[in-house]
């Protein structure tokens, strides 16, 4: 966002937003204050939410995009961490009622949900895993492979 205003010649919006956040963002910390650690993250939270959703809509005026647009955009990879979420949370659960030892289960977890966003993401074939793809040096058989699935390997010829 601030860059997008800098790079568009409103630095002069860029200075009021950064003033209404400060002056949020530091009356948050205070107000929080009272309620510990605890408070002070809670008020934090509060206040950065409504502020986020404010300088995208500044910045996003200022491009002429629609939230609607990002959403669209980043829809892919929403629904594969959500997914990946969901079944490491599963996962956990499950293997937590067998009293296994935590690193375990973290080893486990973090297995589980590297190869459902994997399998998501070849699925679903976002514009990221293609420019991946094409960025990754080498000749490596998997590589070929993986090019092959996704469709990618016409583009090398």
């Amino acid at each position: 966002v601030n860059e997008t205003l800098m790079a568009m010649g409103r630095s002069d919006w860029l200075f009021r937003l950064l003033v209404v956040s400060g002056i949020s963002l530091t009356a948050a910390f205070f107000c929080g204050l009272p309620w510990g650690i605890a408070g002070v993250a809670a008020a934090y939270l509060i206040v950065t939410l409504p502020l986020t959703v404010l300088r995208f809509a500044v910045s996003f005026r200022l491009i002429n995009l629609r939230f609607r647009d990002l959403l669209a955009g980043l829809l892919p990879y929403i629904l594969a961490t959500t997914i990946m979420a969901a079944s490491v949370t599963g996962c956990r659960v499950f293997l937590e009622s067998y009293d296994l030892a935590a690193f375990s289960i973290l080893i486990t977890c973090v297995l589980t949900g590297f190869i459902v966003y994997a399998i998501i993401i070849l699925w679903l074939r976002p514009p990221a895993l293609r420019d991946l793809l094409n960025i990754i040096p080498g000749g490596h058989r998997w590589l070929k492979r993986l090019r092959i699935l996704t469709g990618e390997h016409e583009k090398q010829r």
